[in-house]
C-alpha cells in the first residue's frame, strides 16, 4: 500500500470543483450531464457493458443499493457499486464484491481520469472540467471493467435526470425509494418538483420499483414510466413484528422466512422489501436474498460502535431520516439517552432539532472538520435549539472528539449515546473506533 500516492491522488481529486453549481448557476442543468458524457467518451465509454440497477430517492437509496449488491454477490456474480458520500475515506465510494477498492486501484483510476480531464479541458475549455463527483464516478466505472464486473448497483448522487450517474445506458431496473424535501436548493422547493427530477432516471427497456406511497407523488413517477412504456410497481411499507437484540433485528417474512439484518429500524424493513422485490424480479434464489440482507452493513447507518455505554452512529441529515432514527431509539431499551449533533448549514436545522431534542437528556452540538459542504457552527445550533426549547441546557464543542469525550463522561453503562445530524460528522467520530488506516490496509469498513 502506497499511502503517499493515495493521499496525493485523493488531494488532486478533491481539488476539482464541487457539484454545488449543479442546478444553481445560469447554465441549464443538462450541461452537467453533457460534461460527464464528454469525460466518459474520452475514457472509451466505460459506462457501457454492465447489467445496471439504478437506485434513486431521498432516503434509503444507499441501503437498497448495498442490499442488492450483497444479494447478487451471494449468487456468485461479480458485483460493483458506486455510492456516496464516503464516511471516512474516498475508497469507500467504490465497492467491488462487498469490499472497498485498494489504494492502488484508486491511484490507477485517478491517473486515467486525470489524463482524460486534461484532454477534455484542452478540447472544450475549462468549463468542461468535471466536478469531484463526476470524476469519481468515472473512476468507479473504469475499475468495474478492470475487475470484470458484470452487475452494477448504482446509487444516484443528488437528483436524478441530470445527475452524473444518469449518463448510463438503459438499466435493467430503476428504483426510486421515496421522495422527501432535501437538497431543495438544488432539486426544487416542493416534493412534486423534486420527484420530477428524481424520475429522470426512468428509462425505456427497464422496469421501475418505488417505495413511495403518496398517490400524488406516485402519479408523477407513473407518468414517466408510461411515457417510457415500462412497468411500474409500488412496494408498500410492510407490517412485521420486529425483534431487536444487540446490533441485530429479525422478523418473519411472509415469503422468505426469518430475516436478520444489521441495519436497524422499521424504515430498513421497507428498504429490504424494495430490494427483495427487485431480487425476486431478477429471479435470485431465496437463500441469496436472505444472505444478502444478513451480510449488509453500512458505516454510520444505525451503526452500534460499542456497548457500556452503547454508542450508535447514524448520519441522519434530513427530517425524514431523523424521524426514522427517533422511531428506532425506544426499541433499544437504553437508560438515559445522550446526543452529539452536528448539522450542515444548508439543512433543515429547525425541523431536525424539533424532532431530535426531546429524546435526549444531554446534547452536545459540534461540527465536522470540513469546509464544503459547510457545517453549521455549534453556537448557531444552540441558538436554534434554545428558541425551540428555552428551558433546556445545551453543550457545545468545536472539536468532534472533544464532544465525544464530554458525552461519554456523562453516560453510564446502560445509557445510549447517539451521534447524528450529518454523515460527515458521523464519519469523523466513527474514526475513533475504526480509523482510516484500518480501512485502507484491510479493505474492510468494519473491525470484523
Amino acid at each position: 500500500m502506497n499511502l503517499t500516492a493515495y493521499k496525493k491522488a485523493q488531494h488532486e481529486l478533491e481539488a476539482l470543483p464541487s457539484i454545488s453549481e449543479y442546478m444553481e448557476g445560469e447554465r441549464h442543468p443538462s450541461f452537467y450531464l453533457e460534461r460527464v458524457k464528454k469525460l466518459l467518451h474520452t475514457l472509451g465509454n466505460p459506462e457501457r457493458g454492465f447489467h445496471i440497477i439504478h437506485v434513486g430517492g431521498t432516503a434509503g437509496k444507499g441501503s437498497v443499493t448495498l442490499y442488492l449488491h450483497h444479494m447478487l454477490r451471494a449468487t456468485g456474480k461479480q458485483v460493483g457499486s458506486f455510492i456516496s458520500p464516503h464516511v471516512t475515506t474516498a475508497v469507500e465510494r467504490t465497492i467491488i464484491n462487498t469490499r472497498p477498492i485498494s489504494t492502488e486501484d484508486f491511484v490507477w483510476a485517478w491517473k486515467k481520469v486525470k489524463n482524460a480531464i486534461h484532454e477534455v479541458s484542452e478540447e472544450y475549455g475549462s468549463t468542461y472540467t468535471p466536478s469531484y463527483f463526476e470524476a469519481h464516478f468515472a473512476m468507479s466505472l473504469l475499475l468495474f471493467h478492470k475487475h470484470d464486473i458484470a452487475w452494477v448497483t448504482l446509487e444516484v448522487g443528488c437528483g436524478g435526470e441530470y445527475d452524473a450517474t444518469n449518463a448510463i445506458p438503459n438499466p435493467e431496473v430503476s428504483v426510486i425509494t421515496n421522495v422527501y424535501l432535501d437538497h431543495m436548493q438544488l432539486l426544487g422547493r416542493t416534493r412534486a418538483a423534486i420527484t420530477k427530477t428524481k424520475a429522470g432516471i426512468i428509462k425505456s427497456k427497464s422496469i421501475i420499483f418505488t417505495g413511495e406511497t403518496d398517490k400524488k407523488i406516485q402519479k408523477i413517477i407513473t407518468q414517466r414510466a408510461k411515457k417510457k412504456h415500462i412497468p411500474f410497481f409500488v412496494v408498500k411499507q410492510p407490517t412485521y413484528h420486529i425483534q431487536y437484540s444487540a446490533d441485530t433485528m429479525r422478523w418473519k417474512h411472509k415469503r422468505l422466512g426469518t430475516i436478520s439484518s444489521h441495519l436497524l429500524g422499521a424504515h430498513q424493513v421497507h428498504n429490504t422489501e424494495i430490494a427483495i422485490r427487485v431480487a425476486l424480479y431478477l429471479k435470485l434464489p431465496i437463500s441469496a436474498i436472505t444472505a444478502g440482507i444478513r451480510d449488509t452493513r453500512i458505516p454510520a447507518r444505525s451503526e452500534i460502535m460499542q456497548h457500556n455505554p452503547t454508542v450508535l452512529i447514524d448520519g441522519a441529515h434530513n427530517p425524514a431520516k431523523v424521524r426514522a432514527l427517533t422511531t428506532l431509539l425506544p426499541k433499544l431499551n437504553a437508560g438515559t439517552m445522550h446526543a452529539i449533533i452536528g448539522i450542515g448549514e444548508n439543512k433543515q436545522i429547525q425541523q431536525m432539532l424539533k424532532i431530535l431534542v426531546p429524546y435526549f437528556t444531554n446534547i452536545c452540538f459540534t461540527s465536522a472538520s470540513l469546509e464544503v459542504p459547510k457545517p453549521a457552527k455549534p453556537q448557531a445550533l444552540i441558538g436554534v435549539a434554545k428558541k425551540l426549547f428555552p428551558n433546556r441546557t445545551f453543550f457545545s464543542r468545536h472539536n468532534p472528539q472533544s464532544a465525544l469525550n464530554l458525552i461519554l463522561k456523562k453516560a453510564k453503562g446502560q445509557d445510549l449515546v447517539v451521534v447524528t445530524g450529518s454523515l460527515y460528522l458521523s464519519g469523523e467520530i466513527r474514526s475513533h473506533w475504526i480509523p482510516e488506516l484500518h480501512i485502507l490496509k484491510t479493505h474492510n469498513l468494519f473491525m470484523a
